[in-house]
C-alpha cells in the first residue's frame, strides 16, 4: 500500500509550551497509539484501525499536535483535536490510493494541513477538507520517501526526501519545483525518518527510528553527524511520529510552591537538626536551602529542589506524593546531594534503614545530560596521563572516570580524576598503571573491537549512603512511578542484606513509564539495579562499577518485558562469607554482571567489562523462586525475547553462560534451556533462541557456554579466550561468526605469571600448556557453519586449534556433530586433538574426549566432503583413514555411530569399566564416571560395518541395556556381550512386555539375517543385532535375568 509513511509537524506557534518534542508510535497491527511525554512516561490509547497511516498535526491551531489517520482503503483522513480515544473531529477525502500524506504548516499561519506526495510531485492544501490542491510542484523521483518540517525556523513547513539508493536526505527551503537546498548522508535504508525541534531552537531537524534496535537517533543539525540524543521507545514494527503532544507532565517550576527556608511554611519555625519532617498531601514545597541533617523526611505532597546547589542529609526519605529534581525536558544543572544516614538496624515502613523509598508516589530525578560512557580511540600506554576518546565529551575537571581493563584481569580497570578536557582528549594527573587497548583490529580482514570502555562516574544529582561502610538504598513499591536519569548512586546497597540494593523495583507489577537511564552506580555494597517481580522497566545507558554480587539483576525469574539497553558493568566482585545473598554470588562461576533469570526480556548493546565470574549469566530456574514463586511460569522453556549486540570481556570465567539455574534454596543446578512455543507444554513446537552480534574477548574460560536445545549464535566475534564457544546442547549452531585465537592486544600480565611470546598474558597462567581453541565440540548434535578462524597456531607453551573437543569430558559427543562452510587464515591450525589412551584424571573417565568424532560436511576442514575427524585412537580408525600429524587426528571417509551400555537395575553396583573389542582385536576401555559412585553409564563412538564384543570388568547386573544412536539409514550394529549366564529376557526399544520379547535363533547367520527381533546365545556369549526401527536413528535392547526385568 503506502509503505513507510510518517507524519511531520510544523513548529508550534510562539508562546507554546517549551517542553522538548515528544515522540509517538502507532501500532499498525492493533490501531493503538503510544505517546512518550517529555519526562519519559508513556500514554497509550486506541485510535484508528490496523493498516491506517498515522499523522500528527496542529489541526485546531492551539499549539498542540494531535492524532490523525489516513485510511488507504477508502482515501479518507480522520483527525482528532485531542490525544485520546474517540471519534474523529474532522474527516474528509483527499488523494488517491498510493499517495503518501504529509502534515505541515505550509503557509505559516500556525495551523497544520495536509499535502500528498505522488511519484515525485507534491500537492499542497492550506485548508482541511475535500478539495483540489492549492498548488503543486515537483521535487524528487518515484521511490523517494518524503517528510516535512520547518528546516530553517521561519514557521513554514517544506519538503524533504530520503533516497534509499544513496542514503542521502535532500531538503528544500521553499515549496516549489527545484533542486535541494541542502543534502546530507544520514541513517540506513531500513531506518524510518522523523522530524522535530529536538533542542527547542526553533528549527526542525531530521532524526531516525531504527527498527532493528527500537531506538530513535535524533540530531540537532541537518548534516552528516553522530546523533545528539538516543531514545529507546516502541517496537520494531511500530510507525514513528513526533511533535508537541501537549501531554500533562509535572511542571518544573511549581509556581506558588512554598519555600523551605520560610518559617511560615512550617507554622513559624524551619525544621531543625534531627527532626522528622512531613510535607502533607496538597502542599508543595521548594527546597531553596540546604537544611540541617534531618531524622527523616516524608513527602506526601510535593517537594521540588530549587535550581541551586542543595545538600539534603536525612536518616531516610519516603515519597508517597511527588519529588522532583529536574525533569527530562529541563535537567538539573546544579549539584544536588541526598545523603542517607539512618542507623543500622532501624526500619522505615518495612523497608529497612537508610531507605529512599517510593510508595505509590512519583519521583523525577534528572541530572545534567552528557556522554555516560564511550570507548578509547587510541591505545593508552602504561604511564599515560591522558586518553583519547571516540567522541567529544563535556566532562569537567575534578570529575571521576574509570577506564575498563582490556586484559584477562578485570581489576586492571583504573579510576582517575579529570584535570582537563579538550573535545576527545581527557587528562588526569595520576599515570596509568596498565595499558588499555584502543585500536580496531582487522585479523583476516574482519573487524575485532577490544577498545577499552571509559565511563563517567560523576553526576549533578547524587544519592549516597553515609561514609561509614553501610550503604543507603532506593526502593520503588507497587503503584510508584520512578524516573531516574543521569543520577549518581554512590555507596549504596547494604552488604548481606536482602532487598537492599542501590536501585530496586520491588514487586511493583507493571512498571510502565519507570526507568533508570544514564546513571552511575559505583562502589556499591550489594548489586547495581534489581528488578523484582516487576515488568516493563527500562534500564538504559547506565554504568555499574566496583560492585559486589550480581550487578544488573532480575531477581525471581518472573520478571518480563524489561529492557536493558546500552548499559556498562565493570569490576563485579565476589562478596565474602555472609555478605553473599546467593551461593551464585560467591561460588563458581559467579558473580554475573548481568543475571538473567527469565529470557522474556530484552538485552541489547550492553557491555560486561570485567567480573570475577561471568559477564552475562542466563540463569533460569524451572519456575520463579522467592516471592514470585508460581508453577505457571517456565523460564527454561520461555522463548528468548532479544539478546543482540552485547559484549563481554575480562571475566574470570565465561563471557556468556547459559546454564546453572537457581533452585528455590538459592543454590544452582545444571539447567537446560529449551524454549517452546507454549512454555507450559514441553511437547509444543520448539522456538529457536537467537543470540546475535555477541562479542567476547579476554575471558579466562570461554567466550560462551550454552546448555540446552535450539540455540543459534550468529554474527559473533570471539577473540583472545581460552575457548571461543562450547554448546552443551542439542540442535544448536554457531554461524556467520569470527573466531580469533590471539590478537595484537598482548595484555599486561603480572610479574609472577607465566607469559606467552612477546610477554603476552595467558588466559590461564596457572595452566600455561592449556590448548586454546575457537569452537569446542561437546554433546550434540551441534555444529559450526559459515565462520572464519584466524590466529590459531602453536607456540612453545601450548597447542592451538580452530576446532577441538571440550577438554577432559566424560560425557558423550554426538557422532553427527558437524562443521560446514568454514574458512581459515593460512596460519591457523584447523584441528588439534590430544591422544589419551587412558584418562589424565582417575576420577574422570574422559570417555567423551577419548572417542570424539565430528563430521566435515562440505570438506572445508579436511578437503574431503563428508569425511569424519576423530581423535587419534586406534579403536576409531582403520587402515583407510589418513593421519594428520599436525592435528594429531585421523580423517576417515567412514560412518560412525554411538554404542552405549547402561545399568538399569536397582542394585547400586558399579558395572564398569566396560571393554569394547573390535572384530580385528583392537580394544577400547570405556571407564564411565568413577567419581559418581554408582558407575552405570558407558558410551563410545564406533565405526559402522564392524562387529564388537563388550565385556564388563565384573559381572553383569540383573538388568542392563545396550543401545545405539546416530545410526545412518540402512545401517545396523552387531554386538556380542561376553559373560552372560542363563537364558536372558530381552526387550526392544524401551517396551518391556512379553509381546515385545526377542526370540532366540540357532545360529549367528540366522541372527545377522534377521530384522533384529531375535538374539543368538552360544555359551556365555550373547549376540545381538541392533537395528533401528520405524525410521529412527537409535535402538535399545533391555537385557534381564528374568521375564519382565
Amino acid at each position: 500500500m503506502l509503505g513507510l509513511v510518517v507524519g511531520l509537524l510544523a513548529t508550534s506557534p510562539a508562546g507554546a509550551a517549551t517542553a522538548g518534542p515528544e515522540l509517538a508510535q502507532f501500532d499498525p497491527e492493533t490501531g493503538q497509539w503510544h505517546m512518550r511525554d517529555a519526562v519519559g512516561a508513556v500514554h497509550s490509547f486506541y485510535y484508528g484501525v490496523p493498516g491506517d497511516v498515522p499523522l500528527l498535526g496542529d489541526w485546531d491551531c492551539d499549539g498542540d499536535d494531535t492524532v490523525g489517520m489516513y485510511r488507504p482503503t477508502n482515501g479518507f483522513v480522520y483527525l482528532r483535536n485531542s490525544n485520546d480515544q474517540g471519534v474523529a473531529d474532522i474527516e474528509f477525502y483527499y488523494g488517491v490510493s498510493g499517495d503518501r500524506p504529509l502534515a505541515g504548516d505550509w503557509n505559516g499561519d500556525g495551523c497544520d494541513t495536509l499535502a500528498i506526495f505522488r511519484s515525485g510531485r507534491v500537492f499542497v492544501r492550506n485548508e482541511l477538507g475535500t478539495g483540489v490542491a492549492d498548488y503543486d510542484f515537483y521535487f524528487g523521483v518515484p521511490g523517494d520517501r518524503p517528510f516535512a518540517g520547518d528546516f530553517d525556523g521561519d514557521g513554514v513547513s517544506t519538503i524533504g526526501l530520503y533516497r534509499e539508493s544513496d542514503g542521502f536526505a535532500y531538503l528544500r527551503q521553499e515549496n516549489s519545483t527545484g533542486i535541494a537546498d541542502s543534502e546530507f548522508f544520514y541513517g540506513v535504508a531500513s531506518d524510518r525518518i522523523v522530524v522535530g525541534d529536538w533542542d527547542r531552537d526553533g528549527d526542525e531537524t531530521v532524526g531516525i527510528f531504527r527498527p532493528a534496535e527500537s531506538r530513535f537517533y535524533l540530531s540537532n543539525e541537518n548534516s552528516t553527524a553522530l546523533a545528539d540524543r538516543q531514545v529507546r521507545f516502541g517496537e520494531s514494527y511500530f510507525r514513528p511520529v513526533a511533535g508537541r503532544l501537549g501531554l500533562a507532565a509535572p511542571p518544573s517550576e511549581h509556581a506558588g510552591a512554598l519555600l523551605w527556608s520560610d518559617p511560615a511554611t512550617w507554622g513559624g519555625q524551619v525544621p531543625t537538626a534531627g527532626q522528622v519532617v512531613t510535607i502533607p498531601a496538597g502542599k508543595a514545597v521548594r527546597l531553596d536551602a540546604s537544611p540541617p541533617p534531618l531524622g527523616g523526611l516524608r513527602v506526601d505532597g510535593t517537594l521540588v529542589f530549587d535550581r541551586q546547589n542543595i545538600d539534603l542529609t536525612t536518616g531516610w526519605l519516603l515519597v508517597t506524593g511527588y519529588l522532583q529534581i529536574g525533569t527530562a525536558g529541563e535537567p538539573f544543572e546544579q549539584k544536588a546531594t541526598i545523603t542517607l544516614t539512618g542507623a543500622e538496624g532501624t526500619d522505615t515502613m518495612g523497608m529497612g534503614a537508610r531507605v529512599f523509598g517510593v510508595m505509590g508516589g512519583m519521583v523525577d530525578l534528572h541530572g545534567r545530560e552528557d556522554v555516560t560512557w564511550t570507548s578509547l580511540a587510541a591505545t593508552a600506554a602504561e604511564g599515560a596521563t591522558s586518553i583519547t576518546l571516540q567522541q567529544p565529551v563535556e566532562w569537567r575537571p575534578g570529575e571521576r572516570i574509570v577506564i575498563a581493563s582490556t586484559d584477562f584481569d578485570f581489576e586492571q580497570a583504573e579510576e582517575r580524576t579529570i584535570t582537563s578536557v579538550n573535545g576527545t582528549t581527557v587528562r588526569f594527573a595520576e599515570p596509568l598503571a596498565h595499558p588499555h587497548w584502543g585500536e580496531l583490529m582487522w585479523p583476516g580482514g574482519r573487524r575485532v573491537d577490544e577498545r577499552a570502555e571509559v565511563a563517567h562516574l560523576t553526576r549533578t544529582i547524587v544519592i549516597q549512603g553515609a561514609n561509614d561502610g553501610f550503604g543507603g538504598h532506593m526502593m520503588a513499591m507497587p503503584g510508584s512511578t520512578t524516573r531516574i536519569a543521569h543520577v549518581e548512586l554512590f555507596h549504596m546497597g547494604q552488604a548481606g542484606e536482602l532487598a537492599r540494593y542501590p536501585m530496586h523495583w520491588h514487586l511493583a507489577g507493571n512498571g510502565t513509564g519507570s526507568y533508570i537511564r544514564g546513571a552511575a552506580i559505583h562502589h556499591s555494597f550489594n548489586r547495581c539495579v534489581t528488578i523484582h517481580g516487576t515488568n516493563h522497566i527500562l534500564v538504559e545507558d547506565n554504568v555499574g562499577f566496583d560492585t559486589f554480587g550480581h550487578c544488573y539483576f532480575l531477581e525471581d525469574g518472573a520478571e518480563r518485558f524489561n529492557v536493558f539497553d546500552h548499559n556498562l558493568g565493570l569490576v563485579t566482585r565476589r562478596p565474602e562469607g555472609a555478605d553473599a545473598l546467593l551461593g551464585s554470588d560467591a561460588g563458581y562461576p559467579g558473580p554475573g554482571t548481568f543475571w538473567i533469570s527469565n529470557p522474556d526480556n530484552t538485552f541489547t548493546n550492553n557491555v560486561a567489562a570485567g567480573s570475577r565470574g561471568v559477564g552475562f549469566w542466563i540463569a533460569l530456574p524451572e519456575h520463579p523462586t522467592g516471592q514470585s514463586a508460581t508453577p505457571a511460569i517456565w523460564p527454561r522453556r520461555t522463548p528468548l525475547r532479544r539478546f543482540d549486540g552485547n559484549t563481554s570481556h575480562s571475566n574470570g570465567a565465561d563471557g556468556l553462560h547459559v546454564d546453572r539455574g537457581p533452585l528455590p534454596n538459592g543454590d544452582t543446578e545444571t539447567s537446560y534451556y529449551d524454549p517452546r512455543s507454549v512454555p507450559g507444554d514441553p511437547d509444543s513446537a520448539p522456538v529457536t533462541a537467537h543470540f546475535t552480534g555477541f562479542t567476547a574477548y579476554k575471558n579466562r574460560n570461554g567466550g560462551a557456554w550454552l546448555r540446552g536445545e535450539n540455540h543459534v549464535v550468529s554474527g559473533a566475534v570471539f577473540a583472545d579466550n581460552a575457548t571461543g564457544l562450547t554448546f552443551a546442547s542439542d540442535a544448536s549452531e554457531l554461524r556467520d561468526s569470527l573466531l580469533v585465537g590471539e590478537t595484537a592486544n598482548l595484555g599486561d600480565p603480572e610479574s609472577w605469571e607465566e607469559t606467552g611470546p612477546n610477554g603476552r598474558s595467558l588466559p590461564q597462567p596457572w595452566a600455561a600448556n592449556t590448548t586454546i581453541s575457537g569452537f569446542d565440540f561437546y554433546d550434540g548434535q551441534v555444529g559450526v557453519r559459515d565462520s572464519h578462524f584466524v590466529a590459531f597456531s602453536n607456540n612453545h607453551l601450548r597447542g592451538s586449534a580452530a576446532l577441538s573437543v571440550l577438554d577432559y569430558t566424560d560425557f558423550s559427543l554426538d557422532t553427527d556433530n558437524y562443521a560446514s562452510g568454514l574458512t581459515f587464515h593460512p596460519t591457523s591450525k584447523h584441528v588439534y586433538l590430544e591422544t589419551r589412551a587412558t584418562p589424565t584424571d582417575p576420577d574422570s573417565g574422559e570417555d567423551g574426549y577419548r572417542s570424539a568424532v565430528f563430521q566435515d560436511l562440505d570438506g572445508s576442514v579436511t578437503g574431503l566432503a563428508g569425511a569424519a575427524v576423530t581423535v587419534n585412537n586406534p579403536f576409531l580408525y582403520d587402515g583407510s583413514c589418513a593421519y594428520r600429524a599436525d592435528w594429531n587426528a585421523r580423517v576417515c571417509e567412514k560412518e560412525f555411530s554411538a554404542l552405549l551400555v547402561d545399568d538399569r537395575s536397582d542394585t547400586n553396583t558399579a558395572l564398569g569399566p566396560i571393554v569394547v573389542i573390535r572384530d580385528d582385536g583392537i580394544s577400547h576401555t570405556v571407564i564411565g564416571r568413577p567419581d559418581d559412585g554408582h558407575n552405570d553409564h558407558f558410551r563410545t563412538s564406533v565405526l559402522n560395518g564392524r562387529s564388537y564384543t563388550i565385556d564388563a570388568t565384573g559381572s553383569w547386573t540383573p538388568h542392563f541395556q545396550v543401545r545405539t544412536y546416530e545410526v545412518a539409514d540402512g545401517e545396523w550394529l552387531h554386538v556380542a556381550v561376553a559373560g552372560v549366564g542363563g537364558t536372558p529376557a530381552i526387550y526392544r526399544d524401551w517396551w518391556i512386555d512379553e509381546r515385545n520379547r526377542l526370540e532366540p535363533v540357532g545360529s549367528l547367520n540366522a541372527l545377522l539375517g534377521s530384522d533384529g527381533g531375535a538374539y543368538y546365545k552360544t555359551g556365555s556369549t550373547l549376540h545381538l543385532k541392533l537395528v533401528p526401527q520405524d525410521g529412527r536413528e537409535w535402538t535399545a535392547l533391555d537385557i534381564c535375568v528374568s521375564a519382565g526385568c
